[in-house]
């Protein structure tokens, strides 16, 4: 059954190209194509902010371009698991055990002849 909506029909034409340029934004095959699905709802979505006879080739590759931006924006927005963050960033090391060392030594040092400190 093919759809007789002439937006449906505009946007399956275009289909092809975009998922062209989306290849070309992304260098992956599996993220063109969710970036397309993702342009093709937002598309389907908004049908009633787009005019008519105005040119729909720009509009529909402005979605797929600010839908590619804001999948950026929100891969550099999430945060690294803990497992893979330095160790120096997880905690502090902890001052105590020198100065309780620094202290022995210098107890031990102290008992020590003069020659052999």
């Amino acid at each position: 059954m093919f759809p007789t909506d002439p937006f449906t029909i505009m946007l399956i034409e275009h289909l092809p190209r975009l998922r062209a340029y989306a290849m070309t934004l992304t260098r992956n095959r599996a993220a063109a194509e969710d970036l397309l699905q993702d342009t093709s709802y937002r598309a389907l979505r908004a049908r009633d902010q787009f005019t008519m006879g105005t040119n729909f080739t720009a509009w529909i590759y402005r979605i797929l371009r600010n839908s590619f931006i804001s999948s950026l924006r929100r891969a550099k927005r999430t945060p690294l698991p803990i497992d893979d963050l330095p160790e120096n960033l997880l905690g502090k090391r902890c001052d105590q055990e020198d100065i309780v060392l620094n202290r022995q030594i210098v107890q031990a040092m102290e008992t020590l002849r003069p020659s052999q400190r």
